[in-house]
């Protein structure tokens, strides 16, 4: 489980690594590190939000993940095409983690830009690799932060 300190930020107990990721816990709730998180982009919090249990537990600034796979419910896709207003129907699935890589989330150089937009595509894409982008699935490792999600390892 992760802790809340002093400063609010949650940590790993007795990590070895830095845990540079910035998540604040909401509502007193904790991440189970053992189950997979579900990250969205949070259009409200300027940041992202953590659902776990079907509940949000956190709100984050930046996140690593690693074991990543990219998800769209199609039909929440459609329903903004037809309502021309943004819900959540699209968001990152996989395990919270400190560092991998070689990097951590405050030195995010990873390779692969990635985005979403529900009225451009119907997945997730590269960015700036096509036109269009490339479809991706899943990632071995990602990083959530202001500017964006990056990825290394994509599929």
């Amino acid at each position: 489980m992760l802790t809340k300190t002093v400063d609010g930020f949650l940590r790993i107990p007795e990590n070895k690594y830095a845990d540079s990721n910035i998540v604040v816990p909401f509502k007193e709730r904790q991440i189970d590190l053992d189950l997979p998180i579900y990250l969205y982009r949070n259009l409200h919090k300027n940041g992202y939000s953590i659902k776990q249990f079907g509940k949000v537990v956190a709100h984050a600034e930046r996140i690593c993940l690693r074991e990543c796979q990219f998800v769209v419910s199609e039909s929440g896709r459609q329903r903004v095409l037809k309502e021309k207003q943004k819900n959540v129907h699209a968001f990152i699935k996989g395990y919270y983690t400190t560092s991998g890589m070689g990097t951590s989330a405050e030195k995010n150089d990873l390779p692969v830009e990635i985005t979403y937009n529900p009225y451009k595509n119907d997945c997730f894409v590269t960015k700036n690799f096509t036109p269009n982008g490339k479809k991706i699935k899943g990632a071995r490792f990602c990083i959530a932060d202001n500017n964006g999600v990056k990825a290394a390892y994509t599929f």
